[in-house]
């Protein structure tokens, strides 16, 4: 099957040398910071003569989206996207809450009253009795915050599972291109960190370089968001 670009510059020639092979989560048309590096970085690259081809996120799976930056592009530079549906689990977990709300019971009038009113007294404390986040020394297995560390480690889990599926099909589609052109080095760029294990494998199978590009740190991350903050994060 042939690739094809969801987004390929003016001017783009096979016969442009040297290659470069980008594997980035983030890039243009999404407006996240990690987008916005490598598209200022393009302008550099084709400046010194450097084409590149881009493997990131499908537009589809974009809640929000600037497609004019498309065309800012320099000439080269050819964009591919991988869409990121849901996990089978996912799916599941929102049939089952979809399903609970439907068919729990109905309270009564009344409660319904007073539960609302003392929500709304209650809201502001229960709101930041969460924290947004964790230090690294505050994330360990306790049995007192037993429920919320099952909890923490599931999302984590599925946090390390949907970054490796995309990991994994990025590295797929790179391969594949890698058999009709030659990269002169693979770059990878994360967050999300298994870009860079995506980029590590097609660096081994085609013998490019690797270039990893942490915007933030990896395991060394100070601070994790809530949901995640279980040791079986740093685990994996």
């Amino acid at each position: 099957m042939t690739l094809r670009p969801f987004f390929e510059s003016p001017g783009t020639s096979e016969s442009v040398e040297p290659r470069l092979l980008l594997i980035s989560y983030h890039f243009t048309p999404a407006q996240t910071a990690g987008a916005l590096r490598w598209e200022k970085f393009c302008h550099f690259a084709s400046e010194r003569g450097w084409a590149m081809d881009v493997v990131t996120l499908d537009p589809s799976s974009l809640s929000v989206l600037d497609t004019s930056r498309l065309t800012t592009l320099p000439p080269g530079i050819r964009v591919y996207g991988i869409e990121d549906p849901l996990l089978p689990v996912e799916r599941f977990e929102r049939s089952v809450w979809r399903g609970y709300r439907r068919f729990r019971p109905a309270r009564a009038a009344a409660g319904s009253r007073s539960s609302l009113t003392a929500a709304r007294a209650n809201g502001s404390a229960a709101s930041t009795s969460r924290p947004l986040s964790l230090a690294q020394a505050e994330i360990r297995w306790t049995l007192q915050t037993l429920p919320d560390s099952l909890r923490r480690a599931y999302y984590a889990w599925l946090d390390y599972a949907r970054q490796g599926r995309w990991a994994r099909t990025a590295a797929d589609i790179a391969l594949q291109l890698s058999r009709s052109r030659r990269y002169a080095a693979v770059i990878s760029c994360g967050p999300p960190h298994m870009a860079h294990e995506a980029g590590r494998r097609v660096a081994k199978v085609t013998g490019a370089p690797l270039v990893m590009d942490l915007r933030d740190p990896w395991s060394l991350v100070q601070r994790l968001p809530e949901a995640i903050a279980s040791p079986a994060w740093a685990r994996a």
